[in-house]
C-alpha cells in the first residue's frame, strides 16, 4: 500500500502542470485559445499564399492560385456556417470574415472569388437583409 501511494505521488509530481490543465476542460480552450488559433490559421494562409506555396491539403500538387480560392472559400464557409464553441470569447464570425478580407488586401493579394455556397452564407451571416 505504501509503495502504491508513493508511486501515485511521484507520478503526480512528475506530471507537472498537465494535471491542472486536464481539469480546465474544453471551455478554457474556447475562452482563451480558440480565437488565437483561428487567427493564426488565417495568418498562415495569407503567408502561404504570398509565398506561392500550396495550401493545406494540396501539398502533393503543384501550386496553382485556384487552390487558394477553394481553400479560402472552404475556410470562410465553415467559419460562417459553424457555431463557435461554448464558452468562446473573441471576435465574432463576421469580424473574422472582415479580418480575412482586410489582411489579404493589406498583403496585396487579389480579391477573393466566392463560390455560390460561400456567397449564400456571406449573405446570410455578414449582410443579412
Amino acid at each position: 500500500m505504501k509503495t502504491l501511494l508513493t508511486t501515485f505521488i511521484l507520478a503526480l509530481l512528475l506530471s507537472g502542470c498537465s494535471v491542472v490543465n486536464m481539469t480546465k476542460g474544453p471551455e478554457d480552450y474556447a475562452r482563451n485559445w480558440y480565437a488565437k488559433d483561428l487567427q493564426d490559421t488565417y495568418d498562415r494562409g495569407i503567408a502561404g499564399e504570398l509565398a506561392k506555396a500550396p495550401p493545406t491539403g494540396y501539398a502533393t500538387q503543384p501550386y496553382h492560385p485556384d487552390q487558394w480560392v477553394k481553400w479560402w472559400n472552404d475556410r470562410i464557409y465553415y467559419l460562417l456556417e459553424g457555431d463557435l464553441p461554448q464558452g468562446y470569447v473573441g471576435p465574432t464570425q463576421k469580424e473574422f470574415f472582415e479580418y480575412i478580407i482586410q489582411k489579404r488586401r493589406e498583403a496585396g493579394l487579389p480579391e477573393l472569388e466566392f463560390n455560390e455556397r460561400t456567397k449564400a452564407i456571406i449573405q446570410k451571416v455578414v449582410t443579412p437583409q
